[in-house]
């Protein structure tokens, strides 16, 4: 993934969760560009510090080879009483069916991509953030992808959401982010090791993988608990490999990062084409 703001390349302190933070203030005539070589339809925003303070709305539009069209809808879960960037949480996009979502080069053989030609970046979908009216101050400490949270967890597991438990793990701990995150990676990983993304347009739909996540986190959760709950992470492992053939992601074949109907289906095993 490759953060861009106006024209910084703010990769390093906002991709890696375990260290860098990047301070913004978001104007109304800046862009916030997320690029990635697979095509993403949802974000996750971990923020700090002073809470973005200033009336907003989070605007998305996506690059389509030629121009930025802007998404048909942007659900964001980070806005608070109408003031965007308020708090952590998911951001998901929804683009207009009736154009495609391109992967293209930033500045590279005769291909450009509006807004990002001081960069050559390869092969990249660009998404484009902005905002409708100044922002105060913000902390980005992370910007990346999880399938669940602690709410999705608890709906499950609701003891291993307990303060009791979660110290038990670590003192001081309050929430199961790290751990979320590192599902993300093995659902990923487990889908590409067992031939389910074999292809640049399958889009992972957070809501589809979510239960699977759940079931990773809670088995990685009770191997750190220890020996006492052995039977706990096998029978979390198992629902979690069921879950994961369900999970099965879809081509986007007309690249433009939704499911339509007849993208909709799949074949028990493997994807159809």
């Amino acid at each position: 993934m490759r953060v861009i703001y106006n024209t910084t390349d703010i990769t390093k302190e906002v991709v890696d969760y375990y260290s860098g933070t990047k301070s913004l203030t978001l104007l109304s005539t800046d862009a916030l560009y997320i690029g990635d070589r697979v095509p993403f339809n949802f974000l996750y925003l971990k923020l700090s510090g002073t809470a973005q303070s200033a009336i907003s709305t989070l605007e998305a539009s996506y690059w389509d080879g030629s121009n930025w069209k802007d998404a048909v809808e942007v659900y964001d879960e980070t806005s608070v009483s109408g003031k965007t960037l308020a708090q952590s949480g998911f951001v998901t996009i929804t683009p207009d069916k009736n154009y495609g979502w391109q992967r293209e080069s930033t500045n590279d053989g005769g291909e450009t991509v509006t807004g990002l030609t001081a960069f050559n970046i390869y092969d990249h979908y660009w998404m484009k953030f902005t905002v409708d009216a100044n922002c105060s101050a913000i902390t980005v400490d992370w910007i990346g992808r999880k399938f669940s949270d602690d709410n999705d967890l608890g709906t499950e597991f609701p003891d291993l959401v307990r303060t009791s438990v979660k110290t038990a793990i670590l003192s001081g701990k309050t929430n199961y982010e790290e751990q979320a995150i590192r599902a993300y990676d093995i659902i990923v990983n487990d889908l590409i090791a067992n031939n389910y993304i074999h292809d640049g347009n399958q889009v992972l739909e957070r809501d589809r993988v979510k239960l699977t996540s759940v079931s990773k986190i809670a088995e990685i959760i009770y191997g750190m608990l220890g020996d006492d709950y052995t039977d706990q992470r096998l029978a979390a492992n198992k629902e979690y490999v069921k879950r994961l053939h369900n999970c099965l992601p879809k081509i986007d074949k007309n690249n433009n990062a939704l499911i339509d109907v007849q993208e909709n289906k799949t074949s028990s095993g493997s994807l159809y084409r």
